[in-house]
């Protein structure tokens, strides 16, 4: 099994974290994927749900606060975790039910 901190040594030693240089060095895009070891299940930051949600962090947390999204599964250290799958459908869910139909009377000929 692979912990965090040892996920965090690799990271290191491949370069992609870096703890010496200019502020932009250290600010390289990285896209790191969090999966859960016991389930398989790809697990999402507050910023990925929010960049799925298609808003911002503040949004999806104002969303996390009145319960109205789905609960956080897991945590390291501060940073809350999310599972990828219940949260995409969630968002599914929430703008199929913003969608309103109206009604459209067919053109007389």
């Amino acid at each position: 099994m692979t912990t965090v901190q040892s996920i965090i040594e690799e990271t290191r030693h491949r370069g992609a974290i870096r703890t010496s240089g200019s502020f932009q060095d250290r600010q390289r895009p990285v896209n790191p994927i969090i999966v859960d070891a016991d389930t398989g299940d790809e697990l999402w930051t507050a910023g990925a749900c929010a960049d799925h949600l298609g808003g911002t962090v503040r949004q999806w947390e104002a969303h996390v606060a009145r319960g109205s999204a789905p609960k956080a599964v897991g945590q390291i250290g501060r940073l809350r975790l999310w599972e990828a799958q219940e949260v995409h459908s969630w968002i599914v869910r929430r703008r199929r039910a913003n969608t309103t139909l109206r009604a459209v009377e067919p053109a007389r000929s």
